[in-house]
């Protein structure tokens, strides 16, 4: 798990204490909790939150919103290089989307669903307006997602884990304030001059990992109807890119 600097990661028990009070401390209706770090819990932990909301609540729903691999893996990237300079290569990633959706359907059976993040499969376009039109279809719910992408640019990425790297190269996983201040300005950068590239991967590693996941994209049409953006195979021979823990390289 991440933490902020000044704060000790909380355990699974933790965790759930303290969800346990801010829903006791609620009138709502219904609750909802997101989060992708629920997508990847170990079976034990699915068991464990699969009885903490029996206890809880009269019905439960679980909706996973997936991406295909190659895309999961730029986000991914992205995501750790804002606590950390040390990113994945692409041949140590691993990811298992039918896994962790088996892993859940075990528990919670035809509660589960299974949709794509892919705008052209969302109603609106949009996770937000997709959610409500799902699970609150009459209740006139008009919540607006937010307008800008707060993703970063391949060449903030790369300064990032630079800096990462050279600051902090011991600290993995671990919010850092200042980390926090440069993640604004670069993002300020971006919101005022705009120019910068958009995160994509060099063919080779494209391929590499479009490659490796075949098997699950198809079984992710196959029982759910999901369907990946279309993809050309390159067929660039692989290059020491897909062992490369630099974003500059990969």
């Amino acid at each position: 798990p991440r933490t902020a600097k000044e704060k000790q990661p909380l355990s699974r028990k933790d965790y759930l204490h303290a969800l346990d009070v801010a829903i006791s401390q609620s009138n709502a209706d219904t609750v909802i909790l997101s989060s992708e770090l629920l997508f990847n819990l170990p079976p034990t932990g699915i068991a464990e939150f699969y009885e903490y909301l029996q206890s809880k609540f009269e019905e439960v729903e679980v909706i996973a919103y997936v991406r295909e691999h190659v895309g999961y893996y730029l986000s991914f990237q992205q995501q750790i290089v804002k606590a950390s300079g040390r990113i994945t290569p692409p041949n140590k990633f691993e990811s298992s989307i039918r896994l962790s959706i088996e892993r859940y359907a075990k528990f919670f059976g035809p509660r589960l669903k299974v949709r794509s993040v892919d705008r052209r499969a969302l109603v609106g376009g949009s996770v937000v307006e997709d959610f409500l039109h799902l699970f609150f279809p009459s209740s006139g719910l008009n919540i607006e997602a937010p307008d800008k992408n707060e993703s970063l640019s391949a060449e903030a990425m790369c300064v990032l884990q630079w800096v990462r790297r050279n600051a902090w190269p011991d600290e993995d996983n671990v919010f850092d304030g200042a980390t926090r201040k440069i993640i604004r300005v670069l993002q300020q950068i971006q919101n005022d001059h705009g120019g910068q590239t958009k995160p994509t991967l060099k063919p080779d590693v494209h391929d590499f990992l479009w490659n490796r996941f075949t098997d699950e994209r198809l079984w992710l049409a196959d029982q759910f109807g999901i369907e990946c953006p279309t993809y050309q195979v390159k067929g660039v021979e692989a290059s020491t890119a897909i062992k490369s823990a630099s974003l500059r390289e990969i």
